[in-house]
C-alpha cells in the first residue's frame, strides 16, 4: 500500500512561496515574503531535523525558484521576484546574487530550468513567466539578455502568465514550453521551430504545469487537476475531487513519473498514480492553510518536502512506491 507518512516540520519566519531541493544534497531552498514587504531566501539541511544553514533578506518578496538549470558543482539557484527581477545565487553563500537582470516589468509568477544535473539535455536554460503576459528564455551563461521572448500580439488581450514548464529537455535540440494563464488558456510552444503547436482553454486559471513524459502534462488549476496527453489524439482528463479547491502544485516522482504528488488549497497533500486516477493512493491533511509548493528529493526515493501559508516547512516520506 502506498502511504504518505509525515516525518518532521520546521517553523519559518516568513511566508513561503516555493521550495526546491538542492541537487545531490540533503539541503532545501525555501523562498518567500516577510511581513515587512521584503523577501527571504533560506537554506535548510535535513539531518533528523531541519537546520538553518543560510539565509538572506531581499528588498522585494521572492515568488518562485528553480534548480532545474543547476550543475552538480556550483548548484546555482534561480529566483524570480515581485519586481520582475531574475537572479542567480550561489547556494553556499547568499551575501550577493551572482547575476541580476530586470527580466519583466512586473512580478515573475513562475520559473523553470533545464540542462542541469537533475534535468540534463542541452544548454542550461531558465524560463520565466510574468504578469506582463510575456514568457522569456534565458541562457545561464549570460542572463543580461533573453534568448527568446514570447509576447502576445498587439491585438490580443494581455493575460497574466501563472505557470510555465520546460518539456522534452532530454533532447537539447527540441525543447517545448508549456504555459498556463489566469484565464485558463494553455499554450504549447516549440522552441526549435519558434511556433505554437497546441492551444486550448480550460475552465479555470492554471496554477502549475509539469511534464511527466514527452507528450504528457499535469496541470493544476483553481478547481482541481487536469491531465493532458497530446501524443496522437489529444485527450484531456479531469481528475475527481472537490471542484472548489485550488491545487497549487503537482510534482512527479523523479525515479518513477507514473507517481505524482499534488498540493492543495485545503491543506492536503495527495499521492496519485497515472494508471489509477479514480482516487489518490494516499491523502493527508497537513495544514489548515494552503500547501503552496512541494518537491521530491532526487536522491532519496519517496522523500517529499512541502510548505504552507501557515509558515511551516514539512517533510514526509511515501512508502510503498
Amino acid at each position: 500500500m502506498t502511504t504518505l507518512v509525515p516525518l518532521i516540520s520546521r517553523d519559518l519566519t516568513f511566508t513561503p512561496y516555493s521550495i526546491q531541493w538542492i541537487p545531490t544534497s540533503a539541503r532545501i531552498c525555501v523562498v518567500g515574503a516577510t511581513g515587512r514587504g521584503t523577501g527571504t531566501i533560506a537554506v535548510f539541511e535535513f539531518q533528523k531535523v531541519f537546520s538553518l544553514v543560510g539565509e538572506i533578506e531581499t528588498t522585494t518578496p521572492v515568488r518562485c525558484c528553480t534548480m532545474g538549470a543547476a550543475d552538480g558543482i556550483t548548484r546555482r539557484l534561480a529566483t524570480g521576484d515581485f519586481d520582475g527581477q531574475l537572479q542567480l545565487w550561489d547556494t553556499s553563500r547568499f551575501d550577493l546574487p551572482l547575476s541580476t537582470v530586470k527580466a519583466h516589468e512586473t512580478i515573475i509568477n513562475a520559473i523553470d530550468g533545464c540542462g542541469g544535473i537533475n534535468r540534463p539535455g542541452g544548454t542550461r536554460e531558465i524560463v520565466t513567466a510574468s504578469r506582463d503576459g510575456t514568457i522569456k528564455v534565458w541562457d545561464t551563461r549570460d542572463i543580461e539578455k533573453s534568448v527568446l521572448d514570447i509576447r502576445p500580439k498587439s491585438t490580443e488581450q494581455i493575460n497574466d502568465a501563472w505557470a510555465v514548464a520546460f518539456g522534452n529537455f532530454e533532447n537539447g535540440n527540441e525543447r517545448l514550453l508549456a504555459v498556463g494563464f489566469d484565464n485558463g488558456e494553455l499554450q504549447l510552444f516549440d522552441i526549435a521551430s519558434t511556433q505554437y503547436i497546441y492551444k486550448t482553454k480550460l475552465n479555470s486559471g492554471i496554477c502549475s504545469i509539469e511534464f511527466s513524459g514527452p507528450t504528457r502534462l499535469n496541470i493544476t488549476t483553481l478547481n482541481g487537476i487536469t491531465l493532458l496527453d497530446f501524443s496522437k489524439e489529444t485527450t484531456i482528463t479531469k481528475l475527481p475531487g472537490s471542484s472548489d479547491t485550488t491545487v497549487w502544485s503537482t510534482r512527479h516522482l523523479p525515479q518513477n513519473p507514473n507517481y505524482f504528488a499534488s498540493a492543495s488549497g485545503d491543506g492536503t497533500v495527495s499521492i496519485w498514480h497515472h494508471e489509477n486516477l479514480k482516487s489518490p493512493l494516499s491523502t493527508i491533511t497537513a495544514s489548515k492553510h494552503p500547501i503552496i509548493s512541494s518537491d521530491w528529493n532526487k536522491d532519496k526515493k519517496g522523500l517529499l518536502a512541502y510548505c504552507s501559508f501557515d509558515q511551516t516547512l514539512r517533510l514526509g516520506v511515501v512508502k510503498g512506491l
